[in-house]
Parts: structure tokens; C-alpha cells; sequence
């Protein structure tokens, strides 16, 4: 199921995405945190989500040191900013 304009309008169109595509997003939750990458060097983890983001009808702009992006998800009023990590920290895990 892809984000294109007409799925997009209504009040929760993101509720019914996710609903659609939970196996998928729990798959790319486990490839994500098998494969950690520490701050700035996020490279494979920024390919992972823009790769998603242009599944879904999106357009990733990958930022100029290549690690991170930013993403227009919807036009309108009002405009709605939202900021992940995708870095990891360096520990040991001890389970």
C-alpha cells in the first residue's frame, strides 16, 4: 500500500497504513537493530529507511554528509516536524 495523494487526505490514513504493513515494519525494526550503526556513520541505516520511504511513494532527501534524511510526508496547515535518532551507542549487550 503506498502513501499516493488520494490515500493520504483523511483522518487517520496513517492508523490504516500501518495496519496494512505491520509485518513489514516490524521487519525492518529487527533488521535495523541487528545491524547498529554509531552517530555519523549511519550509512547502510539511512539507504534501509530511504529505500522504505520511496516504497511507500515518498522522496527521502538524503542529507549531504549521507548519513540522515528529511522527509515531506503531507502538505497543509498545520505543519507538523518530527525527529528521529537512528544512530546507535556503543554498549555491550549482556542478555
Amino acid at each position: 500500500m503506498t502513501l499516493d495523494e488520494e490515500s493520504r487526505p483523511g483522518p487517520g490514513w496513517l492508523d490504516q497504513w500501518i495496519a496494512h504493513n505491520t509485518e513489514r515494519l516490524v521487519a525492518v525494526r529487527r533488521q535495523l537493530h541487528s545491524h547498529p550503526e554509531l552517530g555519523y556513520a549511519e550509512h547502510a541505516t539511512t539507504e534501509l529507511v530511504a529505500s522504505r520511504l520511496i516504497e511507500i511513494g515518498l522522496e527521502p532527501q538524503i542529507l549531504p554528509r549521507g548519513t540522515g534524511l528529511a522527509c515531506d510526508v503531507g502538505t497543509g496547515s498545520p505543519v507538523v516536524a518530527l525527529r528521529a535518532d537512528i544512530d546507535a551507542l556503543p554498549l555491550t549487550d549482556t542478555k
